[in-house]
């Protein structure tokens, strides 16, 4: 019963795509038959496989993100803004730090795929860019100089934003107002928490 119902469970609160069902069914069976020893206590059996559940489920949530998920879709885009083709940072530094990455990888690690959208508004514009890397970026201290220079955090004049976490960048790029890139942090905030 209890692992029907953890199962169904997992099945339930997980966005599963067909190859992670796959493991999760796999990983849940191999750790029932790990425990099911006939010396062990049906109790800490029970706590056992639903501390591993848990983690399972909350690891698998985290890693199983891409940067198509983090992309803003055309239904959650407020209705004033429209796409733009041209990159439109607020500042050169930032389309520079994305247009070449690779010059920089030294620094921040090995880029495995990104992706920009830019966006304008009649009184905003900006871009985002999204990175994935190989290996957690390690770069925090570069791309602060390079985005902010000797102030080391956002101002006026260099308004650009950035979030890590884990092996993802986001960088926002507009003025600190903007409607959009609170939407956007919002969605990120809950896929990458």
């Amino acid at each position: 019963m209890l692992e029907k119902e953890l199962l169904n469970f997992l099945i339930m609160s997980l966005k599963i795509k067909n190859n992670i069902f796959i493991y999760i069914k796999l990983k849940f069976n191999s750790l029932k038959n790990y425990f099911s020893l006939p010396n062990q206590n049906p109790k800490t059996m029970k706590i056992t496989i639903s501390l591993s559940a848990l983690f399972l489920l909350l690891s698998t949530n985290l890693f199983s993100q891409t940067i198509a998920d983090l992309k803003l879709k055309p239904k959650e885009i407020p209705k004033a803004y429209t796409f733009n083709d041209g990159n439109i940072c607020i500042t050169p530094q930032a389309c520079t730090f994305y247009n070449d990455i690779e010059t920089y990888s030294n620094i921040v690690g090995t880029v495995k795929s990104k992706a920009i959208q830019n966006f304008r508004s009649k009184g905003d514009r900006g871009s985002i860019m999204y990175f994935e890397f190989d290996h957690v970026f390690k770069g925090d201290r570069f791309l602060q100089g390079l985005l902010w220079g000797k102030d080391g955090q956002p101002t006026d004049e260099h308004p650009e934003e950035y979030l890590v976490k884990g092996k993802f960048l986001i960088i926002w790029s507009f003025r600190p107002d903007s409607l959009l890139k609170e939407k956007s942090e919002e969605k990120i905030e809950k896929l990458l928490p």
